[in-house]
């Protein structure tokens, strides 16, 4: 999706918070450290070689931060998002394990559910739409 709206000439901000997939051994500063005050948003996203897609990782999970407090950075990160890209696109991987994710949902604009025909159980689905309602949001 990213990289679809990046080739029409759309500035795109990915923002990866994503638990699957391993990664890094020692996590980068990120959405996290973000949304506890530590970092600027405009800081830590970087535009991936030739594209037009900036990418914020998911940062260092070292320290929990307040409701509030993840509420007020979030605000203040999608203002700034959105006066520098035209599309936002948040990776929030299974909702139901990522509470991380949980001050972003409420204040999208709009949630896809990604599911794969005939392999995502129905159980993963509907886990995740309680999840998105319990975050602040009717499915």
């Amino acid at each position: 999706l990213a990289n679809a709206a990046a080739a029409r000439g759309s500035r795109v901000l990915f923002i990866d918070t994503n638990n699957a997939g391993g990664g890094q051994k020692e996590p980068q500063p990120g959405l996290l450290d973000v949304l506890r005050g530590e970092y600027a948003f405009e800081a830590l996203s970087q535009y991936a070689p030739g594209s037009n897609v900036a990418v914020l990782g998911k940062g260092r999970p070292k320290a929990a931060f307040s409701e509030a407090q993840g509420v007020y950075f979030t605000q203040h990160m999608l203002a700034q998002a959105s006066r520098n890209f035209e599309l936002v696109i948040v990776d929030g991987g299974a909702l139901a394990d990522n509470l991380n994710a949980s001050p972003l949902v409420a204040m999208v604009d709009e949630i896809v559910l990604v599911a794969t025909l005939n392999a995502t159980p129905m159980r993963d689905v509907t886990a995740a739409s309680q999840a998105i309602s319990v975050m602040g949001r009717l499915p």
